[in-house]
């Protein structure tokens, strides 16, 4: 099918579109942009799911409400998208899902009080299997793969439920990801594992080695002016379409409106190198802080004047 955006629609000197495609074969998605690492929009895929037109914050909290989910919540009273100050303030606690989706749809609390992540809904209610595809196993992994292989190459599907101004800081995933749009719109933000010394990494003072110290959307430039030559793929993905964000790829990710969305990780060797690659920073970084742990206790015994 012809596809649309990328290098064609360029909107500014580092701003691109990110690439949209009608119903790709899985040859074709597997070899144009799964092989070459190229995220893109996939559109006429999931738009006639039931989950599209069946699915809203209204419809689970009156048929799924009384489950108990986990849900991220931060300690301030005005939630921070700078990434160390999120990081450091972010935490989790189990409530029920009626009472949150209340609250998000009362307007009380700002955006980032209340964010429903990587939620295993289906385990409480799985008949909403029934309402959804997995993608990653139909459409981006070869056919000749026995389904026993392509299982226990996939990660569950995680449910995504927030109010508009939630925003997700600048990350990458360590496997291949399909982000499925199901209600409202998130605007995402994209970087190439290219762009990483653009974007601070690695960043071994950060709680997570995932994440960039730079709030893409207020940076500073002082502490950060290589970030100002970071090429940027940008769209907002609108309710039916599907984002594929290769595995290393950074992104950032605001939602625009009350939005219930879908994700879907899956394995393959450019995702064990991402890992690879995550872990030998990790050890790093735990390297470090022992280093430095000891130098603080030598300094402690060193006698004083």
């Amino acid at each position: 099918m012809k596809a649309t955006g990328l290098e064609s629609q360029m909107t500014g000197h580092q701003r691109a579109l990110i690439e949209r495609i009608e119903r790709p074969s899985p040859d074709q998605f597997q070899r144009e942009y799964v092989s070459r690492r190229r995220p893109v929009i996939l559109t006429g895929v999931a738009d006639r799911w039931p989950a599209v037109t069946r699915w809203s914050p209204e419809y689970f909290r009156d048929r799924h409400g009384h489950h108990r989910v986990v849900v991220e919540r931060s300690r301030l009273a005005t939630p921070s998208n700078d990434p160390l100050t999120y990081l450091r303030s972010r935490y989790y606690a189990e409530e029920e899902l009626g009472k949150l989706i209340d609250v998000m749809l009362s307007g009380t609390q700002p955006p980032g009080a209340y964010y429903i992540t990587y939620s295993n809904i289906f385990e409480r209610s799985p008949e909403l299997h029934a309402d959804i595809e997995p993608l990653h196993q139909t459409l981006a992994m070869p056919g000749y793969l026995p389904a026993s292989l392509k299982a226990r190459l996939s990660l569950r599907p995680g449910f995504w439920l927030g109010p508009a101004g939630t925003v997700s800081p600048v990350h990458f995933d360590r496997h291949e990801n399909f982000n499925v749009q199901v209600t409202g719109r998130k605007t995402w933000t994209l970087f190439s594992p290219e762009e990483s010394r653009r974007l601070g990494y690695p960043a071994l003072e950060m709680p997570s080695v995932i994440f960039s110290p730079i709030d893409v959307e207020q940076p500073d430039a002082r502490r950060y002016p290589l970030f100002a030559g970071a090429r940027r793929h940008e769209a907002t993905l609108e309710p039916g379409e599907v984002l594929f964000i290769p595995a290393g790829w950074w992104h950032h990710v605001r939602t625009v409106e009350t939005s219930i969305s879908l994700n879907f990780w899956w394995w393959t060797l450019a995702a064990l190198r991402t890992v690879a690659r995550v872990n030998s920073y990790f050890v790093l970084q735990q390297a470090l802080k022992l280093f430095e742990r000891n130098e603080v206790a030598t300094a402690a015994r060193m006698p004083m004047e």
